[in-house]
């Protein structure tokens, strides 16, 4: 398979090799010079071992064409893309919440050390991230057949900065009809619906 003897030239370039070793001794490792779909080709050698992997480039548009070139690469690996957080403006608000239900599920990947790649721009990855603790100590923990004052819930979302609409259709969302509510959570696929 010509993607077996792209690898086998790469490994026995001296560059991979000294970025082997150093990644074998430290963790930590930084290949330059390498452009195009070869970058991806070199990382796939790295990437067998055990992750969390993180590439950081210095701009959005390189982080893109590294997500498609390792998913072609290595479509078996769980590749995620850690977004910056956005600035307060008109423009962010449509996107805030969909940029921060991507980053918390980058951040739960990482702290519960799942094997993943992660791609970021140095903007992103210079930005303050609150740690483990901080993320598990803000969800609501919900299970079936469980007694929670309502009121107090609907309290808890507003505070966490859910949006009351009339009808739900978006993350960070909750509406309310009398004992019925739904909830779309950050990092949910779906809303889910409580009744009392």
């Amino acid at each position: 398979m010509i993607e077996n003897r792209v690898r086998a030239a790469l490994a026995a370039m001296p560059e991979i090799a000294q970025v082997q070793a150093q990644l074998q001794k430290t963790k930590k490792a930084s290949l330059t010079g390498v452009s195009g779909g070869v970058r991806a080709a070199a990382a796939s050698l790295f990437l067998g071992e055990r992750g969390p992997w993180l590439f950081v480039t210095s701009r959005q548009e390189q982080v893109r064409e590294w997500m498609r070139e390792l998913n072609a690469w290595l479509p078996e690996k769980s590749v995620q893309i850690l977004y910056p957080e956005l600035k307060a403006s008109f423009q962010a608000e449509a996107h805030s919440l969909e940029v921060t239900a991507a980053r918390m599920a980058v951040l739960q990947a990482l702290w519960q050390g799942k094997e993943t790649v992660v791609l970021t721009t140095v903007e992103a990855f210079l930005q303050q991230i609150p740690g483990p603790a901080s993320f598990s100590g803000g969800a609501i923990n919900l299970t079936v057949g469980m007694k929670a004052a309502r009121d107090m819930l609907l309290a808890e979302l507003v505070k966490k900065g859910y949006e009351r609409v009339v009808a739900v259709d978006a993350r960070g969302q909750f509406s309310v009809r009398g004992g019925i509510v739904d909830v779309f959570s950050l990092n949910g696929t779906d809303p889910i619906r409580l009744e009392w």
